[in-house]
């Protein structure tokens, strides 16, 4: 009985510790999310880094395979509202976390299948497994899922994008540049408000 109890107990604190894990890892998502928007330049559709794939990936080399499906769930509501939020169409929203997902997970996979669980960055060789498939080879590959994912949803269109309003909004926001020179939606309308008063 006192077995009995002790092994319900440590199952739980298992549970327990499992969801915590995933929470934290839904915020460190969220929060590389606004980061990395930070980081898009003014008017694009996508930005030059972005963490939250990274967050993934480490969050799933620190945790055992059978609940990479539990951390997957976690990050999916955080990545849903950071997007969605600033007027990302759900299409794109969704196809991003496909992309981002399939990252962290095939650079995952192929680290843990070459390295077999050593400790990764106790040796050169652990070093450069990292950089070649988690940091070449996975981004490359689903680098054409983003892509593809802008051009379907007409998302990449860059006058598309800027017509958005609550992308230019946010764009406004974090556009550190914008009192040394006009930011890109500026220096495109100009030309064209101009060209509608010479032929008016």
């Amino acid at each position: 009985m006192v077995l009995s109890d002790q092994s319900k107990l440590n199952s739980a604190k298992a549970v327990a510790q499992v969801w915590l894990a995933a929470c934290l890892v839904g915020i460190a998502y969220y929060a590389g999310t606004k980061l990395g928007f930070a980081l898009t330049p003014t008017g694009r559709p996508i930005s030059t880094y972005w963490p939250p794939n990274a967050i993934l990936l480490a969050a799933l080399l620190l945790a055992p395979r059978r609940i990479w499906w539990i951390l997957l769930l976690a990050v999916l509501p955080a990545h849903l509202f950071a997007q969605l939020s600033i007027g990302v169409p759900l299409t794109t929203v969704l196809g991003w976390f496909v992309g981002n997902s399939a990252e962290a997970l095939l650079a995952a996979i192929c680290i843990l299948a070459v390295n077999n669980r050593n400790p990764l960055f106790a040796s050169i060789r652990g070093f450069l497994i990292f950089l070649a498939f988690g940091v070449f080879l996975a981004p490359l590959v689903t680098s054409f899922v983003d892509a593809g994912v802008v051009v379907a949803t007409d998302w990449g269109r860059e006058l598309g994008a800027l017509d958005n309003p609550a992308f230019l909004q946010h764009a406004r926001k974090f556009d550190t540049r914008s009192h040394h020179r006009p930011a890109l939606h500026e220096r495109i309308a100009t030309p064209a408000q101009n060209h509608d008063a010479e032929m008016g």
